[in-house]
């Protein structure tokens, strides 16, 4: 085997590589910022004095690349306005404060006969969940599955290694939870993808 000499070989310091995933406390308040994927920020669909439920949609994509906000815990939404942004800056956000309750919107539940649904149904249902990459980009996930015009999904290949913020996390997941990434990525395969699943682990 051959052995790199050249080049920048940092220590890899993999702090959570022995961590185990644990569930966070419930924060008393949170700001949800509008943009939050690559493409174009999201319009909020609440107002000021509302109360809402976790997972109720908060803010509606506008465009074909970008991806709807829910809302993270339960709460009332005491402001809209500008706040600072980890990459932008500045930018819109929503800010909701706790009421202390783990309530869930009602549109939050388990889907029967998940086989029998359509590929168009079901990047709708990915649409609407807001599900985007967990890589700098946090590019839509929908998108991915709509090629475009004349263009077919040839292989789709579960990656883990490309997002350096999130590696760790990947890491961890991978060995946590093999069989939930494996059995998901099957399914988006069966339906989207006309050649088997490749796998980049």
């Amino acid at each position: 085997m051959l052995e790199l000499i050249r080049g920048v070989h940092p220590p890899e310091r993999k702090l959570s590589k022995k961590s185990e995933i644990k569930q966070a406390e419930m924060p008393k308040k949170v700001v949800i910022p509008l943009s939050q994927h690559t493409g174009k920020p999201c319009s909020p669909i609440v107002n000021v004095g509302d109360e809402v439920k976790i997972g109720q949609k908060i803010a509606q994509a506008d465009a074909f690349v970008s991806a709807p906000i829910h809302a993270s815990i339960s709460g009332k939404v005491t402001e809209i306005g500008k706040k600072p942004h980890p990459g932008a800056g500045e930018g819109m956000a929503i800010v909701i404060e706790s009421n202390g309750k783990m309530i869930w919107d009602e549109s939050i539940k388990p889907r029967e006969n998940v086989e029998a649904l359509s590929s168009k149904e079901l990047i709708e249902i990915v649409k609407q969940a807001g599900i985007v990459g967990m890589g700098g980009a946090m590019f839509p996930t929908h998108v991915k599955f709509c090629p475009p015009e004349g263009k077919k999904i040839d292989t789709i290949i579960p990656v883990f290694l490309l997002s350096l913020s999130i590696v760790p996390n990947n890491n961890i997941n991978r060995t946590v939870n093999p069989n939930t990434i494996i059995n998901g990525s099957i399914a988006d395969g069966s339906r989207f993808s006309e050649n088997e699943n490749c796998f980049t682990l």
